[in-house]
């Protein structure tokens, strides 16, 4: 805003109303003769806009001075003069102040023709005056004019301003304190474009309660750090983008619609209702009455010590993940001869000691008979307290439990066996479930020290776990007619009496003939399992299957094979790296995991040594690029972006050497959508844009996914995308456009849809 002067006249009186109409008009046409030099629209008057001016221009005639302000508080801006006079619709003012020497009165057409060309020359020579008065953001203007009685110098206002539209309802009258945004935001929105992007769709409705879903909380973390770091809810309705009319849209600079109240880090943390540790579930606000009806919109404000920041705005972005490549297992098949007589059901009877006692508190009733094959004695002590001490515990229990077993045995003649311990392996997979991989490497004294000081665990119980004092007793029989049967017969047969070609047989059969060998799960069968190499490859395969019973035991066996690999051949380890990829998807592949079910994964840190050994040729080929699937899974979970980095990297770069047409090319731009690299996706498409191939799918999903980041896009850019979706499918294109309605933001976007989307609605 500048102030100026014109040259010398002689003393006039007062301007009359006609006078000042007719100067008024003078100068408002030399005005809009400039405005059409630039092509912009002429300026109207608005009365809002004449009272401001005038008020000050008599005020600067009274004080006898050039200025924009004035002492009264609702008077002492351009702005608050607009606004006292009733102005509230305008959202943008600037004010060019000029006065003239002294004029002679009265004024005849001539004079004041005179007049107006000098004060338009000389706002047009200053080149703030000129910027005001070609910005073609002002829509409108009008003026003030006042004369000094004394001296009789005109003083002369021209006010420009630019109208904006409030929304009525608002739950607050100063936008809940927010403030606008900073250069520092810009370095915010730099470094997490790709991250804002996907917050535009990170809001749920329930009923009439909005929540915020975001898959990594500690992104969100990241961005939302301070006590007055958050987010708001901007509510908009499909009506506020009529064809035909503006935007309506409200003239505030930090929202659009209607806004709710913002919610701050402590309360976004703390009302978290996610069972994973690394995800984001919470409710930030309630739709208010008069919004709960017709389509609405929300859109998020994210907020930076008290200031909008960025705002995210919905968007339909199509995206999915690899599936699992097929690898047919490698079968061993000795062809052993099976038989029809085996050990057809184990029981297993359980024994109660009181702590540091050798004899039960009460002695099971075993009914031992011609039927029984032989019994195994099971006595595991948990890994808490002296190592002699429960070795020897559990060697007298142990010996109680098979003396009982023989004075129950009669005049019957069977096989016993007994198996006492400590429990580590049982010990390790429960830390490892607990995540607690730090006390995994501690010496076993220290493991114990640590089981006894934890308090954060419940050890009572997994300790409990950990023992066992029990026989297990196998009754024979013959089985003629069932085959499945007879398989299972024969598999725990040959398990329990270490015939490991019979087993391998049986189970080379059963997978043959697709049946589920339940016979692995049982106590004794799998305990076994764990300690024989040579059963490995074939049971490895069955579990696949065996997953959806008992997922647990499939991922102790996986567990425990994978770091005792060296003990197995190459095909026992691509069977056994095909059922961790399975296992670990299965459990991962649900969006909100709890953590003790994420526990149950094995790390992919694990695996990787043994992935790296293996040549990457054949099914091993397809080995690798299933532990990277499972591998990003798994740290999509934990929000480890290095590990989520080196898988995506090989993931990539594996689908695109196998790329052979647009279709293979677009599963892997939904791959880039699914990890947010929606960069990677528009790139990749852009450059395949005027290839004859580039199908409808392609199109859509280019012009989708340009939507939801179209902070980083050129307008043209987005527009030549939407036309090429359009020319495709017209009808898809406008459904689409409807459902989500603030693509309508964009003007090219909205004159296409306006254009052709009614003809096509009205088909």
């Amino acid at each position: 805003m500048l102030i100026a002067t014109v040259g010398y006249s002689p003393l006039s009186a007062q301007l009359s109303s006609a006078e000042k109409t007719e100067l008024k008009l003078l100068l408002s046409q030399r005005v809009n003769d400039m405005r059409d030099d630039y092509g912009l629209p002429q300026l109207k008057f608005d009365r809002y806009l004449g009272n401001a001016s005038q008020i000050q221009a008599d005020y600067m005639a009274r004080m006898k001075r050039l200025t924009h302000e004035q002492r009264k508080e609702n008077l002492s801006t351009a702005m608050h003069r607009v606004l006292s006079v009733g102005g509230s619709m305008f959202v943008y003012v600037e004010e060019n102040i000029l006065v003239t020497s002294e004029q002679k009165a009265p004024f005849s057409n001539r004079d004041l023709k005179s007049i107006a060309w000098e004060m338009f020359n000389i706002w047009k020579e200053s080149s703030l005056h000129y910027d005001h008065i070609i910005n073609p953001e002002f829509e409108f203007s009008d003026f003030g004019f006042s004369i000094d009685p004394k001296s009789g110098k005109i003083y002369a206002v021209q006010l420009l301003g630019k109208k904006g539209i409030k929304v009525r309802g608002q739950l607050s009258k100063n936008g809940f304190g927010l403030k606008n945004s900073n250069s520092e935001c810009n370095v915010l929105i730099d470094n997490f474009s790709n991250h804002i992007a996907s917050i535009g769709n990170s809001l749920q409705r329930e009923e009439n309660n909005i929540l915020f879903w975001h898959h990594n909380k500690g992104t969100v973390e990241q961005v939302i750090r301070n006590k007055y770091d958050g987010i708001a809810v901007d509510i908009l309705k499909k009506n506020q983008f009529k064809c035909g009319e503006d935007n309506f849209l409200d003239m505030s600079p930090l929202y659009d619609g209607m806004l709710l109240e913002p919610v701050y880090k402590k309360e976004l943390m703390d009302s978290n209702r996610a069972v994973s540790d690394f995800r984001l579930i919470t409710p930030i606000g309630r739709i208010p009455k008069g919004y709960d009806t017709g389509q609405i919109q929300f859109s998020i404000i994210l907020i930076k010590d008290g200031r909008k920041c960025a705002y995210a705005v919905p968007a339909f972005i199509p995206f999915s993940n690899y599936d699992l490549l097929p690898v047919e297992p490698k079968i061993y098949n000795p062809e052993a001869e099976l038989s029809k007589k085996g050990i057809v059901r184990s029981e297993v009877i359980k024994f109660n000691f009181i702590r540091n006692e050798v004899v039960p508190t009460v002695d099971p009733e075993l009914k031992i008979n011609s039927r029984v094959h032989s019994v195994d004695v099971l006595s595991f002590a948990s890994v808490e307290g002296d190592s002699y001490h429960n070795t020897f515990l559990h060697e007298q229990r142990g010996k109680y439990i098979l003396d009982h077993v023989a004075k129950s045995q009669g005049n019957n003649s069977f096989t016993t066996r007994i198996s006492s311990k400590e429990n580590w392996d049982k010990c390790y997979f429960q830390l490892e479930k607990l995540g607690l991989d730090n006390v995994i490497e501690m010496a076993p004294q220290l493991i114990k020290e640590f089981v006894v000081s934890d308090s954060l665990h419940n050890w009572d119980s997994l300790l409990y776990i950990q023992r066992k004092s029990q026989a297990v007793i196998h009754y024979v029989g013959t089985v003629d007619s069932n085959y499945h049967s007879q398989l299972q017969m024969n598999l725990r047969t040959a398990i329990i009496e270490g015939n490991d070609d019979v087993a391998n047989t049986a189970m080379a059969e059963m997978y043959r003939k697709e049946q589920l060998a339940t016979v692995l799960l049982e106590e004794v069968i799998f305990e076994k399992l764990l300690e024989n190499s040579a059963l490995v490859q074939n049971s490895a395969a069955l579990f696949r299957i065996l997953t959806i019973i008992d997922q647990e035991k499939a991922v102790e066996f996986v567990k425990k094979w994978l770091v005792n690999a060296d003990e197995l051949s190459i095909d026992a380890i691509g069977n056994l790296l095909y059922l961790y990829a399975y296992t670990s998807k299965d459990i991962i592949d649900t969006w909100d995991v709890h953590a003790r079910s994420l526990a149950k994964v094995i790390k992919p840190s694990v695996v990787k040594p043994l992935v790296n050994k293996i040549p990457n040729e054949g099914d091993n080929e397809r080995h690798i690029i299933n532990y990277h699937l499972a591998a990003i899974s798994y740290y999509g979970q934990i929000n480890n972006n290095t590990g989520i980095i080196e898988s995506f990297n090989y993931i990539t770069e594996h689908y695109r050497k196998k790329a052979l047409d647009i279709e293979d090319e677009i599963e892997l731009c939904l791959f880039f959508n699914s990890w947010s690299r929606f960069d990677l996706t528009i790139d990749f498409l852009n450059n395949r844009i005027s290839d004859p191939d580039f199908n409808e799918e392609a199109a859509f999903l280019l012009a989708q996914t340009s939507v939801a980041y179209d902070n980083e896009i050129p307008d043209k850019s987005i527009a030549l995308y939407m036309k090429k979706a359009m020319s495709k499918n017209p009808r898809k294109w406008c459904q689409w456009v409807s459902r989500y309605f603030q693509t309508l933001r964009n003007d090219v976007v909205k004159k296409m849809y306006c254009e052709q989307c009614s003809k096509i609605e009205s088909d």
